[in-house]
């Protein structure tokens, strides 16, 4: 079930997160459950286990033949950049293997464990593209848009957009809705997250102001204000 989906448990939504009967998308890594405990652009997922034949985030391949132990392509496979390589040398789009003494062996790599030039940072192994505030696989510092919310960011959707839930600056957007409802009753239809409830237009009764925290985990919240009449 997509964001905002009717739900009675987190393994019905594709988010992995179910608030209030309704799914919807994680901000922080702390919004999701036990089982899925990790916030991937807006996703609560498991932490991934190299060896379990499955291929998670943070993994270049996971169990097909010419995949390492790691979860790297072994030389002579197909790659996009260097981290897919056992060997860390990609060119022209396959996995070359490293040659002593040219530097291609990992003494000036992303993931030796010491930053070298163009690198913002390397921790060698601890490096890791889904955990927050950690320096990342392409030895650079955690930024807005890497898909993970790190110190100071309300979300990250990995996109660097705006009008999804989660603004370019990392900031969850606002949006507010003025419905007018009946002086008895206060009632909302939620499997959308802009869609107000059943209830009639009333002429002179109170009016309600709906403010939703588009993509929050914590769902809606509703305040009433009389109207001029």
């Amino acid at each position: 079930m997509s964001s905002w989906a009717s739900c009675s448990a987190n393994d019905q939504c594709e988010t992995g997160l179910c608030r209030s009967d309704v799914c919807v998308p994680c901000n922080v890594d702390s919004d999701c459950p036990a089982e899925r405990n990790l916030c991937y652009r807006r996703r609560c997922i498991a932490s991934p286990v190299c060896g379990n034949g499955v291929r998670e985030p943070g993994e270049a391949c996971d169990g097909s033949e010419g995949c390492s132990a790691d979860c790297r392509f072994e030389s002579g496979q197909g790659c996009r950049d260097d981290r897919d390589c056992e060997s860390n040398r990609c060119e022209n789009g396959v996995c070359l293997p490293c040659v002593p003494g040219e530097g291609t062996c990992g003494e000036r790599l992303c993931g030796n464990g010491k930053p070298d030039a163009g690198e913002e940072c390397d921790l060698g192994g601890e490096n890791n593209d889904l955990l927050s505030d950690r320096c990342r696989t392409d030895c650079h510092n955690p930024r807005c848009g890497d898909g993970v919310a790190d110190r100071n960011e309300q979300c990250d959707d990995g996109n660097g957009v705006s009008g999804d839930g989660c603004d370019r600056l990392c900031r969850i957007e606002v949006r507010t809705v003025t419905i007018d409802l009946p002086t008895t009753s206060l009632t909302a239809d939620i499997t959308s997250p802009l869609a107000p409830g059943h209830a009639p237009i009333g002429q002179t009764g109170p009016a309600a102001i709906a403010v939703m925290a588009a993509g929050g985990a914590a769902g809606w919240a509703w305040m009433r204000r009389r109207k001029t009449r």
